[in-house]
């Protein structure tokens, strides 16, 4: 059934792109991140990352059809190398007034993995519904519902569906401000079932013409967890990590955003802020695997900062470059690794 979804949606999108003076744009990235720690752990190593995406779609007014690929290639740690596929379709409906919306769509996913790493194999498909409705002239609502099943062929896991209900509700307001309050909950079934609700407020200024602030409050409380016992050594670098779900913990998170507008269509980017994880059913453990005296559970606590510069060099090249940094502290020895720093440059060319 999945691999017949998969081919209608590849020959839907062969058709779609082919010369009949349809409107199709391509995207194509390259680029490479230093990341001090890939791994994210107390022994991790430094690594080198090549990223490649392409993105191709054929778009109206009402609909988008497209393909989206990445390659993650990890330098001297080539067993890590990944590539992500994604074919979907995206539609939009209005209601009535101009603003309102419903947008849809459904896509077929899969990964592909080398060496030990191919436990992150799978094979999926995802959908989701959103609608926006402008209630009033300054206040805007937005709910939506989004679903992932994802068959991982290397894992002794008889399911893994993830469900994901969100509300949204912003306020505009004649001092160049919007308010913001949202909440999500996530109900996912991996052998056992999990939940979890996320609540977020989030007030943004326009200080300048060019210039805006935002400030953000997140807190993420497990209403059921379960662990299933796999280990959560192997990490996934930037595709959700099947190992160390969202679902194991929550905790607060508090950020600030600077963006900037700069000269020649340039954009920087500056975003810092601090977020504690209390896990549900995770002992904090020392290097051998033993429990800690106290038998606590494990609490992580991280500082961050990140700041890119994006800059056009012609109409359809654009260069990006961004520098992060991590300070990770944990009761659990081996995730108590400290510093983390990397450094990212790309390309995209649009045609």
């Amino acid at each position: 059934m999945l691999k017949k979804l998969f081919v209608c949606l590849a020959l839907g999108f062969v058709v779609s792109i082919s010369p009949s003076g349809a409107q199709w744009t391509t995207d194509l990235s390259v680029g490479s991140v230093y990341d001090s720690n890939a791994d994210g752990v107390y022994t991790g190593e430094s690594a080198r990352i090549t990223h490649m995406a392409l993105d191709v779609s054929r778009q109206n007014t009402s609909t988008r059809l497209y393909y989206s690929g990445d390659g993650f290639m990890f330098g001297q740690r080539g067993p890590r190398t990944f590539v992500a596929n994604r074919v979907g379709l995206d539609m939009i409906y209005p209601l009535g007034m101009a603003r309102d919306r419903v947008i849809l769509g459904f896509a077929a996913t899969n990964r592909i993995n080398q060496s030990v790493y191919n436990i992150y194999d799978y094979l999926g498909t995802a959908g989701y519904v959103q609608g926006k409705w402008y209630v009033e002239k300054s206040t805007m609502l937005k709910l939506g519902y989004h679903l992932d099943w994802r068959s991982y062929k290397n894992l002794v896991v008889s399911r893994y569906v993830d469900h994901n209900f969100s509300a949204q509700v912003n306020r505009f307001l004649p001092s160049r401000t919007t308010l913001q309050a949202d909440a999500q909950f996530g109900y996912k079934l991996r052998d056992s079932a999990e939940s979890q609700v996320v609540l977020g407020l989030q007030v943004a200024q326009s200080l300048t013409r060019n210039t805006g602030l935002s400030l953000r409050y997140q807190a993420r409380m497990n209403t059921t967890a379960q662990q299933d016992g796999l280990s959560a050594i192997l990490r996934s670098f930037t595709d959700e990590d099947l190992l160390n779900s969202r679902y194991d913990y929550g905790g607060h998170r508090l950020t600030a955003k600077l963006t900037q507008q700069l000269p020649a269509q340039a954009r920087l980017i500056a975003e810092g802020g601090y977020e504690m994880w209390s896990y549900t059913d995770e002992f904090a453990l020392d290097l051998d695997g033993y429990l800690l005296p106290g038998v606590d559970l494990r609490r992580d606590r991280s500082s961050f900062f990140d700041v890119d510069l994006e800059l056009p060099l012609t109409q359809k090249l654009t260069t990006a470059l961004g520098y992060s940094f991590m300070n990770m502290r944990s009761n659990d020895v081996y995730y108590n690794y400290g510093v983390r720093h990397s450094l990212s440059a790309s390309f995209q060319i649009g045609f």
